[in-house]
């Protein structure tokens, strides 16, 4: 059995910031545990224990999972040192903790630490900070960060990297020429116990929703496609829909309350902010239709929520997308307005279709799950033998 430490900064965030490479690490972690492998621990940064990450962390895992707390550092320490390109303030990784394990597993490839005294494994999500033209969307000190750290793993031929998907894994080759033998692809699950093709309707009286319903649900940024919806919104044959966008905005780059005013059906498209996991299920299960037209994803989740909510899905060609939905789902082309609005026409007039498609979006999703997840994450642990 070995002692593998993975690294959950990430998860020292409020309940609202708890998506994509959070969830990641919170389902990960559970069914590691679960499975008995391994000896795990989890390390994170917490200067002087002022932020009380602790408590924070331990409400999204089990408390009493082995955890590992710096108190010495902050995590701004830890960045600032990758943005240098340099060493901590002394010693190595494992100095910081008083805990010396196997392996050590960073769920995210930002913020690689340069002094760890142990064999890594590092996540890759995607590489938005260093591809045109997402990299404008952070900000120079992520861009930085990110790329010294990838530089730093592409250098050092003993890393090991788990991609989230073959197009990531794709990029990563492109963009770093890191050798094809050091990355495993280890698609993501979804939470089988949570989505399903149950409707509980309170959801609907409580974002005032009383006609059928086009869902976006995701963050609010500009590498959605959220313009693409809206105008192709406006476009579609059917007035009875309406339009849902579900989640918060993090970006300063995106204003979707000045977007939703430049739509000719304005009054018909509902804004929910955040929502919770139960909401989101439970918008997604009711939808007609789910619009995801990402111009860029690592991954792609939402489709597989959708799918397994009973839920069509109309999304891009482009990426990771192809690579999740498969033949369960209808694609257009990045940014095509034309075809959007046609293919939500014809999900809409074309029930005999649409109940294939959501058929066979039942069947797919089923070929991706965490457990799946975590079993070739602990393979790639294995190459350490």
């Amino acid at each position: 059995m070995k002692k593998v430490n993975i690294e959950i900064q990430l998860l020292a965030v409020p309940q609202d910031k708890i998506r994509g490479i959070p969830i990641y690490i919170i389902e990960l972690i559970n069914k590691l545990e679960k499975r008995h492998i391994n000896e795990y621990s989890y390390s994170f940064f917490d200067y002087k224990k002022r932020r009380d990450n602790k408590r924070t962390i331990c409400s999204y895992l089990d408390g009493g999972y082995n955890y590992k707390e710096c108190n010495d550092l902050s995590y701004r320490d830890i960045m600032d040192a990758i943005l240098n390109d340099n060493h901590y303030l002394y010693g190595k990784y494992t100095d910081y903790f008083g805990y010396k394990a196997d392996i050590y597993h960073f769920p995210y490839s930002g913020h690689l630490p340069h002094n760890v005294d142990g064999n890594v494994v590092v996540t890759v999500h995607d590489i938005l900070p260093v591809i045109e033209p997402f990299n404008i969307y952070f900000t120079k000190e992520q861009q930085v960060r990110f790329d010294n750290s990838m530089r730093y793993i592409a250098n050092h031929k003993d890393i090991l990297l788990a991609s989230i998907s073959n197009a990531t894994k794709d990029a990563v080759i492109q963009h770093y020429n890191i050798d094809e033998s050091r990355i495993f692809v280890t698609p993501l699950g979804y939470n089988d116990s949570l989505y399903g093709v149950s409707k509980e309707k309170d959801v609907l009286k409580k974002y005032n929703i009383s006609s059928p319903y086009l869902l976006y649900l995701g963050a609010l940024d500009p590498r959605k496609g959220i313009d693409v919806i809206l105008k192709a919104f406006d476009r579609i044959n059917n007035k009875d829909v309406k339009l849902v966008i579900a989640g918060a905005s993090d970006s300063s780059f995106f204003d979707i309350i000045r977007e939703v005013s430049c739509c000719r059906r304005k009054d018909d498209v509902i804004l929910t902010g955040h929502v919770s996991e139960i909401d989101k299920r439970d918008l997604m299960a009711n939808a007609d239709v789910f619009l995801f037209p990402s111009l860029y994803e690592g991954f792609g989740l939402p489709i597989l929520e959708a799918m397994a909510s009973g839920t069509p899905v109309i999304t891009t060609n482009v990426s990771s997308m192809p690579e999740v939905g498969g033949d369960a789902a209808l694609y257009i082309e990045p940014g095509n307005v034309e075809q959007l609005a046609e293919n939500i026409d014809f999900l809409l007039m074309n029930k005999v279709q649409c109940e294939n498609i959501i058929l066979k979006g039942l069947k797919r999703c089923k070929e991706f799950s965490w457990d799946r997840t975590a079993e070739l994450t602990e393979m790639i642990y294995e190459k350490f033998l």
